[in-house]
């Protein structure tokens, strides 16, 4: 069974939705996109102090962030097949999701995973 710190919530791959009102951060707005040049960027703060809401409206802003088809999926699956032990994949309450372009990801995932993957 994976490390719980290994598991990645699908859902936190994909931008969240802006709000409406939300407070314009011009200076962290630029530290965000002097980090585009950086292999990371961390941005840590308290829970409820709004880290998700700033970066969901920096990409708003700059059309910046990941593509999760183009830049995730490959690394998780390349990942996902260096794997020695057979692999089960669960997906929790997936007849909730909506989201097409989480369809798309799936599909792709599972279009690309190796055959041992079930």
């Amino acid at each position: 069974m994976a490390n719980a710190a290994e598991v990645v919530i699908t859902t936190k791959l994909f931008r969240p939705n802006p709000r409406q009102q939300t407070v314009k951060r011009k200076r962290l707005y630029d530290v965000l996109r002097q980090g585009r040049t950086l292999p990371l960027t961390l941005v840590a703060a308290p829970a409820g102090w709004g880290k998700s809401t700033l970066v969901a409206d920096w990409l708003t802003r700059d059309e910046g962030g990941s593509d999760v088809l183009r830049d995730v999926l490959p690394a998780f699956v390349n990942e996902l097949a260096s794997a020695e032990t057979v692999l089960v994949l669960v997906l929790d309450d997936y007849h909730l999701v909506t989201s097409a372009q989480v369809h798309m990801s799936v599909a792709a995932l599972l279009d690309r995973s190796r055959p041992s993957c079930t």
